[in-house]
């Protein structure tokens, strides 16, 4: 796993999409030029911990299927803006 130098990963994407948005950048490849920084340390997963790992899976995949149809709202609502 390679992390961010930033925390908040979210919220960075968020500040990008207005920058872009705004004006500011030309391209989102520009944006992730401007923005995007990676630490150097890279992880590795433990495999001790591989039931762990299974379990916060599952979890994702739930909250993705609970959400993905808001999204596809979201983008067929700011298509027709």
């Amino acid at each position: 796993m390679i992390r961010l130098t930033v925390e908040q990963g979210p919220g960075l994407g968020a500040c990008m999409i207005a920058a872009f948005g705004c004006g500011l950048y030309d391209s989102l490849e520009a944006v992730t030029k401007a923005f995007v920084h990676y630490k150097e340390a890279t992880f590795l997963p433990n495999p001790k911990n591989v039931a762990r790992y299974e379990q916060i899976y599952q979890i994702w995949k739930e909250a993705y299927q609970t959400t993905a149809g808001l999204s596809h709202q979201l983008v067929e609502f700011n298509d027709e803006g």
